[in-house]
């Protein structure tokens, strides 16, 4: 889905700025680039960059995506595709306005579960440190 509103954001992005070219084209390297905004805290990065070529091939299989002739400048493997207009009958605009909206709600969620899971965190270690410190303590006093 990511890379469905990405492709779709580009081609959009794309018919406002270049009136000349009906065309759009994109690379792996660039796919790669934008997609790696969304993961770039996560541990998981390299895995999932490492799926994205399997992603892009079921966007060309879906017809999202087409593979050209025409070779990248970032270098020998990096491989270049026509983003395909279908990709807008597919994820209309509403669409789009829908998934954002489910991408936020998720994002904020995850902000919450993380603060959570951060104030949970600073109890347990208080309580443990209190709970050393009563230890401690209480070694002192039977030691003297």
């Amino acid at each position: 889905t990511l890379l469905c509103v990405l492709l779709r954001e580009i081609l959009e992005e794309f018919d406002i700025k270049d009136i000349e070219s009906h065309k759009c084209f994109i690379t792996t390297y660039e796919l790669r680039e934008k997609i790696e905004l969304f993961f770039k805290d996560s541990p998981n990065t390299v895995r999932l960059l490492e799926r994205l070529d399997k992603t892009i091939h079921a966007a060309v299989r879906l017809g999202f995506l087409k593979e050209t002739e025409q070779e990248s400048i970032h270098d020998d493997n990096d491989l270049r595709y026509e983003i395909r207009r279908i990709i807008k009958a597919k994820i209309t605009n509403e669409k789009l306005e829908e998934i954002h909206q489910k991408l936020e709600h998720y994002a904020n969620t995850v902000t919450r579960t993380l603060h959570t899971i951060k104030l949970v965190y600073s109890q347990v270690r208080k309580t443990i440190l209190t709970q050393a410190d009563l230890k401690s303590t209480h070694s002192t006093a039977s030691n003297t």
